[in-house]
C-alpha cells in the first residue's frame, strides 16, 4: 500500500514537472519567435533605410544633372538673345525694313523656343514632385499634331525636310492634350536634329481599344543599340551633335519618358545606323466617366 502511495507521489510530482517543463518550453521557444521576428523586423527596417538611402542619393544626383541640364538650355537662348538683340540696337540705324525684320523674327523665335524650353521644365519638376494632373479630353489627333508641326517649321525648313503626317482625319484621341503636344514635339524635334537636309519624317497613328500607338519615323543617322538605353535616363549625361551641328542635352527624350510614364504608357525606340530611327509611344484610351 506504501508503495502504490510512494508510485502515486512520484507519478503526481512527475506529471507537475513535465507540465512545468512543456510551460519552459512553450515560453522559450514563444521568446525565440518573438526575438526571430524582431530580427526579421529590424533586418527589413534596415533593408528599407538602404533603399531609401540609394534612393536619395539617385535623386540628388538627378538634382544635379537637371540643374547642369537647366543651366545648360537656358544659358544657349539667352545668349542668342542678348547676342541678335545687341546686334540690332548697334545698328538700327544702318539696317534697311527686311534686316531688322529678319533680326526679330530670329529673336522671337528663340525667345519661343526658350518659353517651351521653360514649360517643359515645369512639366519635369510637377512630375518629379507629384503635382502632375492628367486631364484626359478629347481632340482631333490630325489639327492637334498639325498645330504642334507648324511650331518646327522653321526648323524643318532650315535643313529642307518634309514632316509627313500620316493618319485618318477623322481620328479622336482621349488623353491630357499637354502631354500630348510635349511629347509628340520633343520627339518631331528630335528626328529633325537627327535628319540630313532634304530627309523625311513621317508620323503615324494607330488606334487600339485599349491604348494609342504613335510614331515618329525618319531617315536619319539612327542610333547604336548600345547608346538606347542611354537616352531614357536623367542621370546619363548622353547627348550627341545633330547633323548640322545642332547642341543638346538630351533632357528632351527623358521628359518624353517620364511625362509618357505618369500617362500610364510606354515609350521605346527601333533604329539602325544610317538608315533612321522610329519612336513610339503609347497613351492608354481613358474613358470619361
Amino acid at each position: 500500500m506504501l508503495n502504490i502511495k510512494r508510485q502515486n507521489i512520484v507519478i503526481f510530482f512527475s506529471i507537475i514537472g513535465l507540465f512545468i517543463l512543456a510551460i519552459f518550453i512553450t515560453i522559450v521557444l514563444r521568446q525565440f519567435r518573438q526575438k526571430k521576428e524582431a530580427n526579421t523586423k529590424l533586418e527589413n527596417q534596415n533593408q528599407e533605410i538602404i533603399l531609401q538611402s540609394e534612393e536619395l542619393k539617385k535623386l540628388n544626383k538627378d538634382k544635379d544633372r537637371f540643374i547642369s541640364i537647366l543651366a545648360h538650355d537656358l544659358k544657349n537662348p539667352f545668349n542668342s538673345l542678348l547676342g541678335f538683340s545687341s546686334l540690332l540696337l548697334s545698328n538700327l540705324h544702318i539696317y534697311d525694313k527686311q534686316e531688322i525684320r529678319d533680326q526679330i523674327k530670329v529673336i522671337h523665335l528663340v525667345s519661343h523656343n526658350a518659353y517651351q524650353l521653360l514649360e517643359q521644365i515645369l512639366l519635369w519638376a510637377n512630375s518629379q514632385s507629384g503635382k502632375l494632373i492628367i486631364e484626359p479630353q478629347l481632340f482631333n489627333f490630325k489639327e492637334i499634331t498639325t498645330e504642334v508641326i507648324g511650331m518646327l517649321e522653321n526648323q524643318a525648313n532650315e535643313k529642307n525636310i518634309k514632316i509627313q503626317l500620316i493618319e485618318n482625319e477623322n481620328m479622336v484621341m482621349n488623353a491630357d492634350l499637354n502631354i500630348y503636344k510635349a511629347v509628340i514635339r520633343n520627339l518631331i524635334s528630335n528626328s529633325i536634329k537627327f535628319t540630313h537636309k532634304g530627309g523625311l519624317i513621317n508620323i503615324h497613328a494607330e488606334d487600339n481599344k485599349s491604348f494609342t500607338v504613335i510614331t515618329v519615323s525618319d531617315n536619319g543617322v539612327g542610333i547604336e543599340k548600345e547608346n538606347i538605353p542611354k537616352l531614357w535616363e536623367i542621370d546619363d549625361s548622353y547627348s550627341t551633335i545633330g547633323t548640322n551641328n545642332e547642341k543638346g542635352t538630351g533632357f528632351g527624350l527623358k521628359l518624353c519618358k517620364e511625362l509618357v510614364k505618369k500617362h500610364g504608357g510606354t515609350i521605346w525606340v527601333e533604329s539602325e545606323t544610317g538608315k533612321g530611327s522610329h519612336f513610339s509611344f503609347t497613351l492608354p484610351v481613358i474613358k470619361n466617366n
